[in-house]
């Protein structure tokens, strides 16, 4: 009886013990824009098998900001969560890194009401060969997510009897006046047996919103703003063609006109037409979820320390910087 008394006790106080804290999950903003913004961002955040039960979401947020979970890609064999994009808004300051917690709990809510794409926006693609021209309308063929800070909506057409698909990814955030844009164009039909797509011109036309795509110089793209400053046309491809399955994406963002805009709201959208945050935690390293085999790669000789990594990286991106302003190819 004794003995059984002391197991009992011990259990006890075993089960009084407080639990292990869970390892801190670290995000590093970057902002490499030469602009001050205030925008959403989105990381992804890794965990270990088990660590967040199969129709859960992760009960941490970023200390003291409104926080979203979203769920993606392959889950652990249990049907626990593998790993989900960390959505939340912030002040980044020009040319910064920001180092922020991942803390427990739900944390602040966002105000209420949906996020939607602007009403009236119009996207047209338009191509040229040999003096004929056809053009289309893209519409919304599919919602790829929605949650409380973001919508993503596909919308798609066919350029006429070209071949040619035609495709923009439109990311809607809460309270931001411009939207994420990926445009896509393919020359993909299996009812035309042509091998390719000759293209003297190829561009696509925006009204209510001007789209503004990245690295205009390195792919030789070329914008032109509309006169009331609330639509654009790109020229994406010139005298070239698209082969049997070939295609182009370009990433950029869709914008309203400066004019009228406080101070701050212009410097975000400058920022977000240079480039996205970006944002990463190194708690790949201990969860086990990088790759098919969960081991993250060690660093390359010479890199050992971050100061060596991070003056690879700006050399790196110094290097990028500078073929910006190159010759430009679309196919780069």
């Amino acid at each position: 009886m004794a003995a059984l008394t002391h197991a009992l006790l011990a259990l006890s106080l075993a089960a009084q013990e407080p639990a292990a804290p869970a390892p801190t999950v670290e995000l590093v903003v970057h902002n490499l824009a030469a602009h001050a913004r205030r925008e959403w961002i989105a990381a992804a955040v890794p965990f270990a098998a088990g660590a967040v039960p199969a129709g859960d979401l992760p009960d941490l947020h970023v200390d003291g900001i409104a926080t979203v979970w979203q769920p993606f890609g392959a889950r652990w064999p249990d049907g626990s969560l593998r790993q989900a994009l960390c959505l939340f808004e912030m002040p980044l300051d020009p040319s910064s890194e920001t180092r922020v917690l991942l803390v427990p709990g739900h944390g602040p809510e966002l105000p209420p009401g949906e996020v939607v794409v602007p009403e009236g926006l119009r996207i047209v693609f338009e191509h040229e060969v040999a003096g004929q021209r056809s053009s289309a309308e893209a519409a919304r063929a599919e919602v790829l997510e929605e949650n409380a800070a973001r919508r993503v909506e596909l919308w798609r057409c066919r350029l006429g009897t070209t071949g040619l698909v035609c495709e923009a990814i439109l990311t809607a955030w809460r309270g931001q006046a411009h939207l994420g844009a990926d445009v896509g164009v393919f020359f993909s039909d299996p009812r035309n047996p042509a091998m390719s797509c000759p293209i003297d011109s190829l561009s696509v036309r925006t009204h209510g919103l001007a789209l503004v795509l990245r690295h205009r110089g390195r792919f030789a793209m070329r914008t032109v703003e509309n006169e009331r400053g609330d639509g654009s046309t790109t020229l994406l491809l010139r005298d070239t063609q698209l082969g049997d399955g070939q295609g182009i994406r370009r990433a950029g963002v869709l914008v309203p006109r400066l004019d009228g805009l406080a101070a701050d709201a212009a410097h975000t959208l400058l920022a977000a037409a240079t480039c996205p945050p970006l944002a990463a935690t190194d708690a790949w390293k201990r969860t086990g979820t990088w790759g098919p085999f969960g081991v993250v790669p060690g660093r390359p000789p010479g890199m050992a320390i971050d100061g060596a990594v991070r003056a690879a990286l700006a050399q790196r991106h110094a290097a990028f910087l500078r073929g910006e302003a190159g010759k430009g190819d679309p196919f780069w």
